[in-house]
């Protein structure tokens, strides 16, 4: 039997690792550790990367869709390939509506990560200024 909810589940997982990930910069940069969050915010971005340019949702969802009008039963003409053809098309169209939900969230991902670069650069140059007016000058 057709798991609709496989592609959804695998969805959302790959956004919560995302999410968890932010937190862990976010924590990062509350305790000043700027190297160890600069190295995730890479990371992070390379996912956020590869999430925007999937599309695979959709397909799978068109093909579970399909596999449940083929499993619908009664005749091949007249129930299971119209069944097959008209539930593609309806898993394709769940599939795209979920799959720009995905890119909303990932832009705002997006959008929350370049806030903790700017954090993260802010920081940076804040302490580069402290450790070069703390330094004694030589005369």
């Amino acid at each position: 039997m057709a798991d609709l909810q496989k592609p959804i589940r695998q969805m959302e997982q790959r956004l919560g690792d995302v999410s968890r990930e932010i937190l862990r910069i976010e924590a990062h940069l509350r305790r000043g550790e700027l190297r160890a969050a600069g190295a995730r915010i890479d990371g992070v971005r390379q996912q956020l990367m590869s999430l925007s340019g999937e599309s695979d949702t959709a397909m799978q969802m068109t093909l579970v869709g399909a596999q449940l009008g083929l499993l619908s039963g009664g005749n091949w003409l007249r129930g299971r390939v119209p069944a097959a053809i008209l539930c593609g098309i309806g898993g394709w169209m769940y599939g795209q509506s979920l799959l720009s939900g995905q890119r909303r969230e990932v832009q705002h991902l997006a959008m929350h990560v370049e806030y903790l670069d700017e954090q993260l650069q802010e920081a940076a140059n804040k302490s580069s200024k402290s450790s070069t007016s703390s330094a004694p000058s030589e005369s």
